[in-house]
């Protein structure tokens, strides 16, 4: 499923798309930012009493940094690669 609008955050859409899903269903949150920026947070407390009862919620992304960017194409390459790995091969 993809979020495409987060703001206001479409409840009612997401419910429904979630409903389709078992319980103890992992759902993952994934995005390019390091994971203390980004929508994650925010997704957290707006999802809460919707997905915490029923789904396991967690963040695929890069590791919590200060700066948005490593600086080094190579680095993010490097990043990018690992990020992607992790979210398809929890899918």
């Amino acid at each position: 499923m993809r979020l495409e609008q987060l703001y206001p955050l479409p409840q009612e859409g997401l419910r429904s798309a979630l409903s389709l899903y078992g319980d103890g269903t992992p759902l993952f949150w994934v995005q390019e930012e390091p994971e203390n920026m980004g929508a994650w947070s925010y997704l957290l407390l707006q999802l809460g009493e919707m997905v915490h009862r029923r789904l396991p919620f967690s963040c695929i992304s890069r590791p919590p940094s200060a700066s948005p960017a490593t600086g080094s194409a190579s680095s993010h390459k490097q990043e990018q690669e690992r990020l992607l790995n992790d979210a398809y091969s929890r899918a």
